[in-house]
């Protein structure tokens, strides 16, 4: 079905691929084509989220990219979790550039899948952003009339099922994005134990003033890491310094 481009809110396609381009620093690297209502060429595609969005007007938004893009995007100092992360600031830049619209689930799936979930829709449009000539990236926009996504979007998002009908399994992003994770500092604490103390008993706090805590001596202290008990152990020193020294590491009860 054709549509009218200057009508329909595809109308602000290319420039929610620019934004996309300049939520990645590529503005002046990566040329914005013609939005068309056909199916871009994926022969790039390397991975891809589909996204629902509400509001001014309900839809799909597909975003694909290479694996080098995909890749950046996970090894940037920002060390997002995953490919939605990611995404997210490109995701965000497209759908402000769209309009009022806000945006609600996403999902990773198979590019082609995303690209057809999008175009779907009665009005929708894609855009292939290239780099001298080479595809890098696309943008595809579907809009539907208002309340018929109801029915069908839960289903779309839930598998994204190509036209051969088989589901999609989600793609998984690259396993070695958690050893971004390791040079990140995390708050530790070590606590002996605690007290409760009235605001009287709090004022009259002097020095040499002793404190009772609600641990025997001896017991082991507790080792917390962002508020979480990590482990317990006991108290030493180490070159003048005190330490612990972990007795028991605490099991993780919720199986996370």
């Amino acid at each position: 079905m054709a549509i009218d481009l200057a009508t329909s809110v595809t109308a602000q396609l290319a420039a929610a691929a620019s934004a996309v381009a300049g939520s990645w620093g590529l503005s002046d690297t990566l040329t914005v084509g013609e939005p068309t209502s056909a199916q871009p060429d994926l022969s790039f595609a390397g991975q891809a989220v589909l996204v629902e969005f509400s509001g001014r007007a309900a839809g799909r938004l597909a975003l694909i990219v290479d694996d080098e893009i995909a890749q950046q995007l996970l090894d940037s100092p920002a060390a997002p979790p995953d490919l939605i992360a990611a995404l997210s600031p490109a995701v965000t830049a497209a759908c402000l550039a769209i309009g009022e619209v806000s945006i609600g689930s996403t999902t990773v799936v198979n590019p082609t899948s995303a690209v057809q979930q999008a175009l779907s829709l009665s009005d929708a449009a894609s855009v292939t952003l290239t780099d001298e000539g080479e595809a890098r990236a696309a943008l595809v926009v579907g809009v539907a009339p208002p309340g018929s996504l109801a029915g069908s979007t839960s289903a779309a998002m839930r598998g994204a099922v190509p036209a051969q009908g088989r589901p999609v399994d989600p793609i998984e992003p690259p396993a070695h994005r958690l050893d971004l994770l390791r040079g990140v500092q995390m708050q530790a604490t070590v606590e002996l134990g605690r007290t409760q103390m009235t605001i009287n008993d709090l004022l009259a706090l002097r020095s040499g003033a002793v404190i009772e805590l609600d641990r025997a001596a001896g017991a082991p202290a507790d080792l917390y890491v962002n508020g979480r008990l990590i482990a317990h152990g006991e108290v030493v020193v180490v070159d003048e310094n005190y330490g612990l020294r972990i007795l028991q590491v605490v099991a993780d009860e919720t199986g996370r």
